[in-house]
Formats: C-alpha cells, sequence, structure tokens
C-alpha cells in the first residue's frame, strides 16, 4: 500500500570520501576575490617549495650514506719493498751536503735507488710561494683541527699535486740551496735517512759524509713531499708542507 504523504528526493551531486576530505581545511581561507598576488609572494612560495625539496633530499642522502669503516692490520709480505717519496730543499749548496739511507741490514742508499740533486734558491718566487702556503695551509688544517674530514677525503678521491713549480731565473743570482728529490724502494726494516752536510760515502753498515765547510752552515729545510707507498687519493702525509728556517749554531743534520 503507498503512502500519499509527498517525498523528497535530493538532486545535488554527491560527493565521494576523497573529495570530502580534500575540502576539510583547518585554517580559515580568504575568498579568492579578496586576495591580490604578488610577484614577491610567488618568489617566496617558490624559494619555500624549493628548500623544502632540498632538505628532503639532504636527509634522504645522509640516511643512506655508506661510513667508512678504517682497520689496521699488520704487513705480512715482508719480502716486498716499500717506495718512499722526497721531495726537500735544503738553504745549502748540493756540493755541501749529502743525503743517504741506511737499514738494520747494513744496507746503503744506493742500494735503493738513486735521489737527484739540483742547484735552487731557497728563496721561493711568488709561483712557488702560492703552490707551498696553500699546501702547508691545507696539511696544518687537517693535521690540527678537521681530523674528522678523512671520510670526505677517501669518497671525495682527493688528488693533490705534488710537484713544486721550478723556479724562475733570478738574473745571475748565485745558487744557495739545494732541492733533493726521487723516490726509493727500501726493505720493511728500521732504518734511517740523513741529510747532513758533507758528501756521501757509502760504506758497509753506516755511512760517512766528508764535510769540507765548518761554517756558514744553515740547514733550514722545506718539505714538499715525504710519503710512503705508491701515490694514493685522499691520503694525508703529515710532514708535506713543514718548513723549518735553522738559527746560526743549530744542528748539521736533521733525520
Amino acid at each position: 500500500m503507498a503512502s500519499g504523504g509527498p517525498q523528497l528526493r535530493f538532486r545535488g551531486k554527491t560527493k565521494t570520501p576523497v573529495e570530502r576530505v580534500a575540502q576539510l581545511d583547518a585554517f580559515p581561507k580568504l575568498r579568492e576575490a579578496s586576495v591580490k598576488p604578488s610577484a614577491v609572494g610567488g618568489f617566496m612560495s617558490v624559494a619555500s617549495v624549493v628548500l623544502i625539496l632540498w632538505l628532503f633530499y639532504s636527509e634522504f642522502a645522509f640516511f643512506w650514506d655508506s661510513k667508512l669503516s678504517f682497520q689496521l692490520s699488520p704487513d705480512e709480505l715482508m719480502d716486498e719493498k716499500m717506495p718512499v717519496n722526497l721531495d726537500v730543499t735544503v738553504a745549502m749548496p748540493c756540493r755541501s751536503i749529502g743525503a743517504d739511507v741506511v737499514d738494520s741490514t747494513g744496507q746503503g742508499v744506493t742500494s735503493f735507488g738513486q735521489l737527484e740533486y739540483q742547484d735552487t734558491w731557497f728563496e721561493l718566487d711568488a709561483g712557488q710561494r702560492d703552490f707551498f702556503s696553500s699546501l702547508k695551509y691545507v696539511n696544518e688544517y687537517l693535521r690540527e683541527e678537521a681530523h674528522a674530514l678523512q671520510q670526505v677525503l677517501w669518497k671525495a678521491a682527493l688528488s693533490r699535486t705534488y710537484d713544486l713549480p721550478e723556479a724562475t731565473d733570478r738574473g745571475g743570482r748565485p745558487f744557495d740551496a739545494c732541492r733533493i728529490r726521487g723516490s726509493l724502494e727500501l726493505t720493511k726494516v728500521a732504518g734511517n735517512l740523513h741529510v747532513a752536510a758533507g758528501q756521501t760515502l757509502p760504506l758497509p753498515g753506516g755511512h760517512v759524509h766528508l764535510a769540507t765547510m765548518r761554517h756558514n752552515l744553515n740547514f733550514s729545510h722545506r718539505v714538499t713531499r715525504f710519503s710512503f707507498g705508491p701515490p694514493d687519493h685522499g691520503v694525508v702525509h703529515p710532514l708535506e708542507g713543514d718548513e723549518k728556517v735553522a738559527q746560526q749554531g743549530e744542528n748539521r743534520e736533521f733525520a
């Protein structure tokens, strides 16, 4: 039996659950007629979106970034040779100094290779000073303050240039320094490297320097390179960039 009363029908569009959620807003909004867009507001909106995306990417990259674990172990390959790379400038002419290596087996420098002696000037020109100052500053900073950068250096595979630029001509000024450089293949035993006054005379189990000068000895020196092993990226050798100016009366050799 049908009812004779009036019936109500909804003729509007039924909203889906997604549309209902999209209309939820906890903050009051101004009507579009009351909003005036500006270039500054648009720029701030774009900059905010870019900053948010960059922060999200940085946090995500940091979360997935690998961590390095450094481990030290004894060297078991005792029969292999170990290269030592040297580039030192001493404030004395090459005819007045000599460098040699003596290890606990009694072998001398002639058994390990040859070092090159090059007459030069101890005072650096502008290009050399810029190179050495940069090397000295970076190594001092890493040695004394920024120890935590070791992982960054390894991951970045930092490549460094060790060659000090050649000195420019000083217009007939006599040489007052000697640059000693080269690589030696040493045995993996205890030994000493000496740079002393006088030419080197190799002897079994020892070393002798024939010095003809007794005065005006100046062992101010500058270390551009002093490293062990083959060149490797991201490795900082602590003596590189070291510079010492000796006072009169100080030791006649350094080791």
